[in-house]
């Protein structure tokens, strides 16, 4: 419709028309000569190709016409008048705002500000396309202005300000708009908000605080950071009060808002600093309280920190949630230098610890791993950490949490492992500490998990056989309740295995050192003497020498060991290994057979089955060095006097 005039396609249109509407005349008029000339089927045909030609549009053209594109596109006089449309709308709107914004100006003190800041507040709630107009037209200052001047006012007027304006920063804030939150930061907003946290101002203006920091603590590092150089880390720990159910949320929002201070990886700050600026301000007890905000989280995730957000920027939590961000903050915590971490074991902190493993039950499996992870992390401290924990009553606790885990808990080996790792510290070197956690009613005490981590896991085996061989070097109760879950035969089996024999044998010559008419009773049994001889296999020369000194300490310590081994294939074995290269294994194997002659029963039929004499006047004629040669001499002596006897 709108063509220009004189196009090509109009001129054939036209033309077409008129051709058209000729021939129609013609046809009407003297349509029986044409009948009688005799038209011919092509004429007719073009005439009716030329009518259907201007009936249609290039638009309806769709097989093999040209189509117009352009046949939905409004005009340029249509476009130009919604484009203005637009602006007017735009500018009316910013009208609106700016009139609003006026009415934050002024002396708060000679006029009430309360119904501007709700009028705001209305204005943009819903409306968050407003929030950029709002900024555009430089409403943020007066804003905090008028935030950092209602401390001047008395305290009823104050109260009745503040909370309309800190929820229109909030409102501002989680608009979304961009560079909304940093822009904020840099005038000032994140200390004039804060100021409101004080004791003084009821709950709802402290939940909106709590709100406003941790919108800008999830806003990206830039406000983070801002915040805090704002010295607002002080007001985050103060807003949790995991004691007050009333205060929840605000507690919710303060233990989001440290944990997602955490997760800022660009800083360069280490993260103990801002641990130590934490914890200077109390954070420790208040964080373990914390974790017990969830009366049954059970079956709340898996997995220890998280945190969402929702759609507006603020963190949209539970009291699961809060307690595993809880937790991931005092494994930080546990992890940190000695100045930061000795405040994680003030009793108050530790009981609250040890609590969830205590009633595990409650907890995410998750948040129990990251809890045992951090007295796994104090265990491995200082002796008065390790002191602290005792007290608190951690290796009880701990002996107890192994007998609830069950097999098909998730992360049941991994809860496993770091009880283990933390007894293995708390019971290491003190005989109390491993009587309290082998001997400690109703549970049958720790041996049969150790026992059982070294039998069937290979991740749990290398912490668990140690502490079950240091057992037997502990306390007369320690080695009874040993004794109940056959010890001496398990170390006896782990003889089997060359890795562990070393362990095993020095734990079965210090018990018989100590208990030896029980011990013995054990070892002079035909399959405990095939276990004994077969240690002399051992090929590796640092493990070799070690079993030595405890066979040495064995046939010392029972005469009825000594003489079985003496009457079995230990001897061959032992002559055999006279060879070896190593002075010092040489002598150790001759004070053994000097040990072994001096017990038999006899001696004299000893030294003919085995050519002993043979053996030592070869190594007092050959070996080079002096100590062999001196035993063997002596040996040589003796076998000669028993020979003559």
């Amino acid at each position: 419709g709108n063509r220009a005039a004189g196009a090509p396609g109009d001129a054939t249109t036209r033309g077409g028309d008129a051709a058209a509407a000729g021939a129609d005349a013609e046809e009407d008029g003297e349509g029986g000569e044409e009948d009688a000339a005799g038209e011919s089927d092509l004429g007719r045909f073009l005439r009716a190709k030329l009518r259907a030609r201007a009936a249609s549009t290039w638009h309806e053209e769709a097989a093999g016409g040209l189509t117009d594109y352009f046949v939905t596109v409004a005009p340029p006089s249509e476009r130009e008048n919604d484009m203005a449309a637009v602006e007017r709308e735009v500018a009316a709107r910013r009208a609106e705002v700016r009139a609003a914004i006026a009415t934050l100006g002024g002396d708060p003190l000679r006029r009430d500000a309360v119904p501007g800041v709700r009028h705001c507040l209305a204005l943009l709630r819903g409306r968050p396309a407003l929030a950029s107009d709002f900024a555009l037209e430089h409403g943020l200052m007066p804003l905090i202005e008028l935030l950092r001047r209602a401390e001047t006012l008395p305290v009823a007027q104050q109260l009745a300000l503040v909370e309309p304006l800190v929820e229109l920063c909030n409102e501002l804030a989680a608009s979304g708009a961009r560079y909304m939150c940093e822009n904020m930061c840099l005038l000032g907003a994140v200390p004039a908000v804060a100021q409101c946290a004080a004791p003084g101002f009821p709950p709802a203006v402290q939940v909106q605080v709590a709100r406003f920091l941790n919108t800008m603590c999830r806003a990206g590092a830039a406000t983070l950071a801002m915040l805090v150089a704002a010295d607002a880390l002080p007001v985050l720990v103060r807003l949790l009060e995991p004691d007050m159910p009333q205060r929840r949320e605000q507690t919710n929002l303060a233990v989001d808002s440290i944990w997602c201070l955490f997760q800022m990886r660009s800083w360069k700050a280490p993260r103990s600093d801002f641990c130590r600026l934490l914890g200077s301000q109390g954070a420790l007890i208040r964080l373990a309280r914390a974790l017990h905000l969830s009366s049954g989280g059970g079956g709340a995730g898996a997995g220890g920190g998280g945190g969402g957000g929702g759609s507006d920027g603020v963190r949209t939590s539970d009291a699961s949630s809060t307690v595993s961000q809880a937790a991931d903050v005092l494994l930080l915590f546990s992890h940190a230098d000695e100045a930061v971490a000795s405040g994680m074991t003030v009793h108050a902190v530790l009981q609250d610890i040890l609590l969830v493993v205590q009633e595990s039950s409650r907890f995410a499996p998750g948040t129990v791993l990251t809890v045992l992870k951090c007295i796994k992390n104090l265990s491995m401290g200082p002796s008065t950490y390790v002191l602290q924990l005792q007290r608190a009553g951690a290796v009880v606790s701990l002996v107890y949490f192994l007998d609830a885990v069950r097999d098909d808990t998730p992360f049941a080996l991994e809860m496993r492992g770091q009880v283990l790792l933390s007894l293995y510290h708390l019971c290491k070197l003190n005989r109390l500490r491993q009587e309290q956690a082998v001997v400690c009613p109703p549970s049958k005490g720790i041996v049969p998990h150790l026992q059982d981590a070294v039998m069937r896991s290979s991740q749990l085996k290398h912490v668990a056989l140690p502490m079950l061989c240091d057992i037997a070097r502990a306390s007369k109760r320690s080695r009874t309740e040993l004794w109940k879950h056959s010890g001496a035969g398990f170390y006896l089996e782990l003889l089997a295995q060359e890795a562990w024999r070393d362990d095993a044998l020095e734990a079965l010559a210090a018990w018989l050192a100590d208990e030896p008419r029980k011990v013995e009773a054990i070892l002079e049994k035909p399959e405990s003497i095939r276990l004994l001889v077969d240690v002399l296999d051992t090929q590796t020369p640092a493990t070799f020498e070690n079993l030595l000194d405890s066979l040495k300490k064995i046939l010392h310590a029972s005469s009825r060991v000594n003489q079985a081994l003496g009457d079995s294939r230990f001897v061959p074995k032992l002559v055999e290994r006279l060879t070896h290269p190593t002075p010092v294994i040489r002598v150790n194997l001759l004070r053994m057979l000097t040990s072994i002659y001096e017990h038999h029963r006899s001696p004299k039929k000893l030294v003919q089955e085995h050519g002993l004499m043979r053996v030592v006047e070869r190594m007092v004629e050959h070996d080079k060095a002096v100590l062999v040669k001196e035993i063997a001499g002596q040996l040589q002596k003796a076998f000669r006097a028993n020979d003559y006897l």
